[in-house]
């Protein structure tokens, strides 16, 4: 496990993604993690990405693999993480994060949007204190303490394209 700032440093030098002055921003997909728990009700994040190019249709790619973030207390979050589309799995990117207490998830927010036509398209993704505990299946979200499906999760294998990788390009926090 990583702790957050290694991860986004280590991403961030692999991948720059904003541009600083008047420059335009590209195409991308910022997501900010955080919790209204309290932070010692977990002590990891994981997350993962997917893209897929049509919305309707499926066919993704392969999923990337997860990434563990350590979460010692309040300095450690928000978590905010870029991603860009590749070349060709450009119409949306699906996201699985995952919160943790010493490896037994208490709660996960599968979800799918698509990638912005230009700019980055900003989405929190929190985990609710009515949601802490309350087992859903892995293509349902919490909402207010009760399970909801937001029509099925984007990670499913019979949507993938077999060997399709390198799909989403990453890049660290501003």
């Amino acid at each position: 496990m990583r702790s957050p700032s290694a991860a986004v440093l280590t991403i961030a030098a692999v991948v720059p993604l904003l541009s600083s002055c008047g420059e335009d921003v590209p195409r991308s997909l910022r997501l900010t993690i955080g919790v209204h728990v309290a932070v010692a009700q977990i002590d990891q994040i994981t997350v993962r990405f997917i893209a897929g190019k049509d919305l309707g249709e499926g066919l993704t790619c392969e999923p990337e693999a997860p990434v563990s973030f350590s979460i010692h207390g309040d300095q450690d979050l928000p978590l905010v993480i870029d991603v860009m589309p590749g070349p060709a799995y450009d119409d949306w990117v699906g996201y699985e994060v995952r919160w943790l207490l010493a490896g037994t998830e208490v709660s996960h927010r599968v979800g799918r949007q698509r990638w912005p036509s230009s700019g980055a398209a900003e989405v929190p993704v929190m985990l609710e204190a009515d949601c802490l505990d309350v087992p859903c299946t892995a293509d349902a979200n919490c909402s207010a303490g009760a399970c909801i499906s937001p029509g099925g999760s984007p990670f499913d294998p019979a949507l993938r394209e077999p060997g399709a990788t390198d799909c989403i390009l990453r890049a660290g926090a501003p």
